[in-house]
């Protein structure tokens, strides 16, 4: 799964930030914290989305993201972003899984794997562990508590069960307690099934789903991969799609 957890860095008009996300539905949107992805003034950021081939590799750029208005909830600290190529086209994940969200339940006691990229730790992704310490109440909805350790950079990441291996949820702000230890918040997994939805059916452009060029992950043309459309403006409106020789 350390392959389908991702960094999400994001340039904002406050400063430069780093937090995580999980690569999930048909593999062109990651699921992350709504305040990973915007700046204090609730400005949306330009992101980038980097991903590792394994948990001991740096990660890399993979794409960039754009948040969808629809599927953003400022109040439970989520957002769908959806993966966009150097041109703003829609772009798949290609060979990184994406991961299942459904609706788990836990327990106290529960021991969970928390995965993301922690602003300490020399960029590679991180794990840890802990387990559901209890319950919070808050706009509405129930979130966990655990043990788990975090920090700056993992919010926005992927909580699995320890035991199943299933997803969870997405660790959020932690706090500290008054004898020192840390609780990391841990938003449910059902939280994000309707903003899914949304992203869904959301009015975007259509993920290519033919053949891809190898180096720019860009649509092929006529099915060749060595022929890749690029759009080229033509004045204020019109667009044609030309091939590009020898990429």
């Amino acid at each position: 799964v350390a392959r389908s957890v991702v960094q999400v860095f994001a340039v904002c008009s406050d400063g430069l930030y780093s937090g995580s996300g999980t690569i999930v539905l048909d593999g062109s949107y990651v699921l992350t914290n709504a305040h990973v992805v915007t700046d204090d003034y609730g400005n949306y950021c330009a992101l980038s989305i980097l991903a590792a081939d394994s948990a001991s590799e740096l990660p890399v750029w993979i794409a960039d993201a754009r948040v969808i208005p629809s599927a953003y909830d400022s109040d439970v600290d989520l957002a769908v972003l959806q993966l966009v190529d150097v041109i703003g086209q829609p772009f798949l994940a290609a060979g990184r899984d994406p991961i299942e969200i459904k609706n788990v339940v836990l327990g106290l006691g529960d021991e969970i794997k928390v995965l993301g990229y922690p602003g300490l730790g020399g960029d590679m992704i991180t794990m840890t562990g802990g387990e559901i310490s209890g319950w919070m109440s808050a706009v509405g909805h129930i979130f966990y508590k655990s043990s788990a350790r975090s920090g700056p950079g993992v919010s926005g990441g992927a909580a699995f069960d320890a035991t199943t291996g299933e997803y969870v949820g997405t660790p959020s702000r932690g706090s500290t307690l008054d004898v020192g230890e840390a609780l990391v918040l841990i938003l449910p997994s059902n939280l994000a099934l309707d903003l899914l939805q949304a992203a869904q059916q959301a009015d975007l452009p259509p993920t290519p789903t033919g053949p891809v060029h190898p180096l720019t992950g860009l649509p092929a043309v006529d099915g060749y991969v060595d022929l890749p459309a690029l759009v080229v403006k033509v004045g204020n409106n019109d667009s044609k799609s030309l091939p590009q020789v020898g990429l």
